[in-house]
């Protein structure tokens, strides 16, 4: 018999001043011991779904499950002790470092005896051994994110939600962060959820990549995001871009719409493919990147485009960088947000 899942998530919805929708979830389960990644662009969701996995804010609507119980909110507190949350830009106290991280110690009733051997064990796992005196106005940007880190580890939690972890980082720095990421994970088995806007970060470091945008979920990269004009016609429903490109849409829609095309449900052909009309986009490979057993593509043209096809498929029909090709947009595969 399977495990329960660490999240399930059903008919969520996050609602603010003049009843605007900030986060609508029809349905999210998320494993325990997972590494997830949560993508997308800014006003996407992200923080806020962050928030009421934390349990510091309640759903307007809708059940948060966790380990198969649903959640109310008299659990809010105790659950509070088994998950943490790392801010994007963590406030740390005035003083030393070990007065930041023994904090929650301090709150808890913990006897200062216990301070010192807790302290030290949530920084050596943050890399950070000796700086227990160290000031806090002294520290760099990547320093700060890991003694945030460590406050959060020091109670041990069995999740671990970071809000931007590698926000405002030097490449270098955010190497590291990623590093203690990924070893946090390994070493510890907690289940660690990271917002990002990064995402090749996200399907580098993680086993699970969950896509926002515009509050909902969709059901993969968010990356072809675009806006238009839309009309219903005799074969359903057209949307005119400002480029000029019409593209018919999967449901009969009228006024401003915002939508994506997953990467991968563009049908790449040579450009000689006789294949013509509407959704068939003239375009020039600019760029090819192996990206675990895929192949993600730009396309130029009059639409820019992001896609991905297998190398095989790739090597089948002859195509390379600077060829012209055309991508070719099946209408039920546009994601109306």
């Amino acid at each position: 018999m399977n495990a329960a899942p660490l999240y399930q998530l059903r008919q969520i919805k996050r609602i603010i001043k003049q009843e605007k929708v900030i986060l609508s979830i029809d349905t999210l389960s998320l494993p325990k011991g997972g590494l997830t990644a949560i993508v997308g662009p800014n006003g996407a969701g992200k923080s806020t779904l962050l928030k009421l996995l934390a349990f510091l804010e309640k759903p307007d609507q809708g059940e948060i499950f966790f380990e198969g119980r649903a959640v109310t909110q008299k659990d809010f507190f105790n659950l509070r002790r088994q998950v943490t949350m790392v801010a994007q830009a963590p406030l740390l106290f005035h003083g030393s470092v070990f007065k930041n991280v023994a904090y929650g110690l301090k709150v808890r009733g913990i006897p200062s005896r216990h301070w010192p051997e807790k302290v030290t064990e949530a920084l050596t796992l943050v890399d950070l051994s000796g700086f227990e005196h160290r000031s806090v106005r002294g520290l760099s940007g990547g320093e700060t994110q890991r003694v945030a880190i460590a406050r959060a580890l020091i109670f041990k939690p069995r999740v671990i939600l970071m809000d931007e972890p590698t926000a405002g980082v030097d490449v270098a720095r955010m190497e590291m962060v990623e590093s203690l990421i990924t070893e946090l994970h390994n070493t510890m088995g907690v289940s660690i959820l990271f917002s990002t806007h990064n995402l090749a970060q996200a399907y580098r470091l993680t086993d699970g990549v969950i896509h926002l945008a515009g509050g909902k979920r969709v059901p993969s990269s968010i990356e072809n995001l675009f806006s238009g004009q839309a009309k219903v016609d005799g074969n359903g429903g057209l949307v005119h871009l400002k480029c000029g490109t019409i593209l018919r849409l999967g449901a009969a829609r009228t006024g401003l719409v915002r939508f994506t095309i997953p990467a991968a449900a563009i049908k790449i052909e040579p450009l000689s493919n006789q294949e013509q009309g509407i959704n068939c986009i003239d375009s020039t490979i600019t760029r090819m990147e192996l990206r675990g057993s895929k192949v993600r593509l730009r396309l130029n043209g009059r639409l820019n485009l992001r896609a991905e096809m297998t190398p095989e498929d790739l090597h089948k029909k002859a195509l390379q960088l600077g060829s012209r090709v055309k991508a070719i947009v099946p209408p039920e595969a546009i994601y109306l947000l």
